[in-house]
């Protein structure tokens, strides 16, 4: 029973991730509006592929649509293969400025941001050559859907 539950939580995500996008889009009636990836350190220019050498962690940030609630987020980091690769949870999410950007150039929207940091650097992804499309898709906690649009990045040697 577990195992067909965790399929049915990796499979669903995969059922349309946005093709060479570094941040998802709204979709209507969901409470997450965004989640937006970027390299830490920072990327000169605008890039949707990171050379993984270069790169120390990634920051993810979900923006939400709304301030209601306080219900963790979790964002679930899928390996170029479909494998769940991690769940980053973050305990809370700080309110967002109604004119704030995502560093990649999307807007977010009024309401809450949470972000997290992905390790990069020494882990599984350099040491296991885990390299090639990426996907995060945004959950609350306890929701089996979900609550936005994932997003894509990809990591190259």
């Amino acid at each position: 029973m577990m195992t067909l539950l965790t399929l049915v939580l990796v499979a669903a995500p995969l059922a349309g991730p946005m093709e060479g996008t570094v941040v998802g889009r709204p979709m209507p009636g969901r409470t997450c509006s965004s989640v937006d990836v970027q390299p830490i350190p920072r990327a000169s220019r605008v890039s949707r592929a990171w050379t993984a050498r270069r790169v120390v962690d990634l920051e993810i940030r979900a923006s939400f649509r709304s301030a209601r609630g306080s219900r963790p987020v979790e964002l679930r980091v899928l390996t170029p293969g479909g494998h769940l690769y991690q769940t980053l949870t973050a305990a809370t999410a700080i309110p967002a400025p109604a004119d704030s950007g995502s560093p990649s150039g999307g807007r977010t929207v009024p309401g809450r941001v949470a972000t997290v940091r992905l390790p990069v650097a020494g882990t599984q992804i350099t040491q296991r050559g885990l390299y090639g499309r990426w996907s995060v898709v945004p959950y609350l906690e306890g929701d089996l859907e979900p609550c936005g649009p994932p997003a894509s990045f990809t990591l190259v040697p």
